[in-house]
Order: C-alpha cells, then sequence, then structure tokens
C-alpha cells in the first residue's frame, strides 16, 4: 500500500518496507519470468509526471524494453531479489497464480479434516502470515553436546549419559540446513502447519546469526511457498522393520529384492519421520517449498 508523502506534494512513498529473512534468488525469478514471458535482469525506471515509479508490470516487461525504450529514464542493473518477489507476488495474486491462506488455516479442524488439501492443493503457491520458527536443529544439538562435553571433562556430569546419547542419535540423523515451521494454529499444534527446508546458498552468510535475530519462539512472519506434499495418516513401528528386513534378507547366492529394498527405505524414513528422529512434515501438517519469507518495517509514530 501507498500513501503520499508530506514532504513534497504528489511524491508517493510506502507505508511500509520489508525485512527479508530469505529469498530463494533462482526460483524467485524462475517464477517472475515464466508469470512475464521473458527473463528478468534489471529494472527500468520510469519518470512520470507523478515521480519515479517501479511498477509490477514494468518490472515484468522490464527485459524486454532494455536497450529499446525511447521513453525518458535510465535502467540500472543491481541486486533485484527484492523486487523481483514485490512484482511476482502483486501480478501473481491479481492473476491468481498465488492464494493468500493466512486466516483459513487457523482453525485445527481444517488440518485434521483433510480440507487443507482443497485450500492449499499441491504445486500451488501460496502466501501465508502466521507464526514461523527458522532453526538449525543440528548446530542447536552440536553446541548442546560440545557444552556436556566439556562440563563432563570438568567432573561435573550435569546430564545423565544417556540422555546425552539421545541428544547426539538426534543430531546425526537432522538435516543439516535451516528448516522453516510455520505454526498457524496454535503454538501446541506445531504440526497442523507446514514445514520446509531453506536453500543453504541464501542463507548460510548469516546461519549462525540466527538464534539471535530470530529465537527460538515462533514469531509472525510472512511465506511465499510452494506446496509439495500432505503425508498420510499411518504410523510404524520397530517390529514392521525388523519383519521387512527379515523378508528380504538373501538365501545363499540370491541377492536382495530392489522392490523389497525400496519398500524398507520408505518405512524407514516414514518411522524415522513419525518418531522425530528425522526433521520431516507428518499428518496432518504440509511441506513446502519456501520461496521468500518476509516482515514488514513500520514508520515511527
Amino acid at each position: 500500500m501507498m500513501v503520499e508523502s508530506t514532504d513534497e506534494p504528489g511524491e508517493v512513498v510506502p507505508d511500509h518496507i520489508r525485512e527479508f529473512a530469505y529469498i530463494d534468488s533462482v526460483r524467485i525469478r524462475a517464477l517472475a519470468a515464466d508469470l512475464a514471458g521473458g527473463l528478468l535482469s534489471s529494472v527500468h525506471e520510469q519518470e512520470t509526471k507523478d515521480g519515479l515509479k517501479i511498477g509490477a508490470n514494468a518490472l515484468i516487461k522490464a527485459e524486454k524494453t532494455l536497450g529499446a525504450s525511447r521513453q525518458s529514464g535510465t535502467t540500472t542493473s543491481r541486486d533485484l531479489d527484492s523486487l523481483y518477489c514485490a512484482a511476482f507476488e502483486e501480478d501473481a495474486v491479481a492473476l491468481g497464480f498465488m492464494k493468500d491462506i493466512s486466516v483459513e488455516v487457523q482453525d485445527s479442524s481444517i488440518w485434521e479434516s483433510g480440507a487443507i488439501g482443497k485450500i492449499a492443493p499441491p504445486f500451488r503457491v501460496i502466501r501465508i502470515t502466521a507464526p514461523t520458527f527458522l532453526a538449525d536443529h543440528r548446530a542447536t544439538i552440536e553446541t548442546f553436546s560440545e557444552f556436556a562435553a566439556r562440563f563432563a571433562q570438568a567432573g561435573a556430569d550435569i546430564f545423565p549419559i544417556e540422555f546425552q546419547k539421545i541428544i547426539q542419535a538426534m543430531g546425526s540423523t537432522l538435516t543439516d540446513a535451516v528448516t522453516v515451521r510455520i505454526e498457524p494454529v496454535s503454538l501446541g499444534l506445531p504440526h497442523h502447519g507446514f514445514f520446509g527446508v531453506l536453500e543453504s546458498q541464501y542463507i548460510e552468510h548469516e546461519r549462525s546469526a540466527i538464534p539471535i535475530r530470530y529465537g527460538y519462539d515462533p514469531v509472525s512472519w510472512t511465506t511465499i511457498a510452494i506446496v509439495t506434499r500432505y503425508p498420510a495418516r499411518e504410523s510404524f513401528t520397530a517390529d514392521q522393520i525388523v519383519k521387512q528386513m527379515v523378508s528380504m534378507t538373501p538365501q545363499g547366492e540370491q541377492g536382495v529384492d530392489s522392490a523389497q529394498m525400496a519398500t524398507l527405505m520408505r518405512l524407514l524414513g516414514k518411522f524415522t519421520a513419525g518418531t522425530g528422529f528425522s526433521e520431516d512434515v507428518v499428518w496432518p501438517g504440509g511441506a513446502i517449498t519456501p520461496v521468500a519469507i518476509y516482515r514488514p518495517i513500520t514508520k515511527h509514530a
């Protein structure tokens, strides 16, 4: 939303700006280019009687006008990720390629009934503003393990050895990545929401600062993402895993059946996710590919 400046008549300024915690540069540019029908690499700034304007449509068509425009203005090459995001967001909503689901998904029954799959089907782009937690769980566990080990060396075993082994086992199974968990229902229902992994090349440079900047509790962020899947409501026991392993044990020179191996891998994946020993989405939540995560910065009163 734009408001008129009180400094100069006719000057248009934003009522807020954005802080981006994450932008997937490749995906946002690819989505914007797909929507525009051309490659975006710069912004065309056109001076009009209303002042300098950078509209979404002008950005979308920028590549086509480069070097060919006879209008008064300048063309600037720079880091455009945030502008690409704003341009794509505006046009995608207007054209029906993106849906804001922030209000609908606050109801727990939407998730438990499976209606979320109709509100935000797989392979659709969504925008959601909700309590969101950015986490680097492996780094947290490694820090704890180092902390516990140093106390043990000093003769102060403040954590039972069994507890330390469990923590270390969890650390070995967690993904070495920053994850995002969106919890729109309540803090007590973390699985009633979306879960995704952030691409390391876009977050690695500030990875160590995430706990300091964003803390360990969910806070409000707006996320643009592609929905990828909703897992089925199912559970697996260790006995099922053992039976599958026994059934595929080779006899003599007989090899392992590849189909049975594939079944075992699926069971192992679902078992570790369901028991919390790996980071994954579980029923009734959904998996997403995050494209951008941001929040507004407003002016001082």
